[in-house]
């Protein structure tokens, strides 16, 4: 009688999911760092940690930038902007990432080298970069171009480069694990 109560009582059903997507998110990033550790390619026949979905997928990432110890988040990307990305990556909209100061080289006025061997793949991407003079409030989504227009100092190039433990792979990997892995962020310049 105590388990039908317990699982008509919504709340408890709810707290209890969270609990096991919290528990997979947090597996699946550990995975993920260990790889990443190890300079190991994760083979997408044996990776049993694909995020079910959005919830997971963020939950994961969530988990991944939690125990991964980048520093401090200096700022956010978005992803699969075109539908061509998306479409690749088996998405219905664009995914964010975070940015970190470990992973970020933005105060250099120069050249920056790095060294290939560190990284699973050379996937180089021209980006745009906004500099926000004031944080956008995306608790009011959805958040209008008039408003991050407002809220924007400059725009800067800046370079991104994707590197994924799922190797040449990672679009194979699909949008729910590139985005439990931070975006298969590498470095930003």
């Amino acid at each position: 009688t105590v388990s039908v109560l317990y699982w008509k009582d919504p709340t408890q059903k709810m707290l209890r999911a969270n609990h096991v997507l919290r528990c997979q998110a947090s597996e699946a990033a550990k995975r993920l760092l260990e790889a990443r550790a190890a300079h190991n390619i994760i083979a997408l026949d044996a990776w049993q940690a694909t995020p079910a979905g959005e919830a997971a997928a963020y939950a994961a990432q969530d988990a991944f930038v939690r125990l991964g110890g980048f520093g401090r988040r200096i700022g956010w990307k978005i992803g699969a902007t075109n539908a061509g990305a998306r479409e690749a990556l088996k998405l219905q909209q664009p995914f964010y990432g975070q940015l970190f100061d470990s992973l970020s080289t933005t105060q250099v006025m120069g050249p920056v080298a790095f060294s290939a061997a560190k990284f699973y793949q050379r996937v180089v991407e021209p980006e745009v970069a906004l500099v926000l003079a004031e944080p956008v409030d995306a608790t009011k989504a959805p958040v209008t171009g008039a408003a991050v227009r407002a809220a924007t100092l400059r725009v800067v190039p800046a370079i991104e480069i994707v590197d994924s433990c799922f190797g040449p792979k990672w679009k194979e990997a699909g949008g729910f694990n590139v985005t439990a892995e931070n975006g298969a962020h590498g470095r930003f310049i």
